[in-house]
């Protein structure tokens, strides 16, 4: 109702533009920037790749006015001042990295089961196009960096699954469908 209100009935129309020309880029779409990243520094270093997506959290998370250990500032990212602006990021993220440790199956960092790993976790599902299974394990563990709870990561492999399936070329049902399988 608030969005047809400010925008009318249509909705959003439009992308909205700064004075400088370019559009805000939110919090979820950095750290989808740095999930990316991460996949592409593991083909590249041959490392498994949450762990390098993990790093290039711990990149994002220094973008935030957090302090980073000197041997992780490599990334291509985290120069840029496009992704140096503090978005109002989630807690659960925040707090999670703050740790230092990286979530994992073995290491539940909380009980979270927010919406924020599935908001950026489709290059997982980019990468992995023709194995949806892979891309289901690497969405999950990606998730699991920063949010525990089932529903919080299962949710995220679920995603990259079902863009893996879509990008092989199956219907977006059937994707469902494998991903729910998965």
């Amino acid at each position: 109702g608030k969005i047809k209100e400010h925008y009318g009935v249509r909705g959003i129309r439009d992308l909205t533009i700064n004075p400088t020309g370019k559009a805000i880029i939110s919090d979820d779409t950095q750290m989808m920037l740095f999930t990316a990243e991460g996949i592409l520094n593991a083909w590249r270093d041959s490392i498994n790749p949450p762990h390098a997506i993990w790093e290039s959290y711990l990149r994002w998370y220094s973008t935030q006015g957090y302090p980073i250990d000197e041997r992780l500032k490599k990334g291509s990212l985290i120069g840029l001042p496009e992704l140096q602006k503090q978005r109002a990021p989630g807690n659960t993220c925040l707090q999670a990295l703050a740790t230092g440790q990286m979530g994992n199956r073995n290491t539940v960092l909380n009980n979270s089961k927010g919406n924020g790993a599935v908001m950026r976790v489709a290059p997982v599902g980019l990468v992995y196009v023709k194995d949806s299974y892979k891309a289901f394990r690497v969405g999950c563990e990606s998730a699991m960096i920063t949010h525990s709870h089932p529903a919080g990561y299962l949710s995220a492999g679920v995603l990259a699954a079902i863009l893996s399936e879509i990008l092989s070329g199956a219907s977006i049902r059937d994707s469902v469908i494998k991903a729910r399988e998965i």
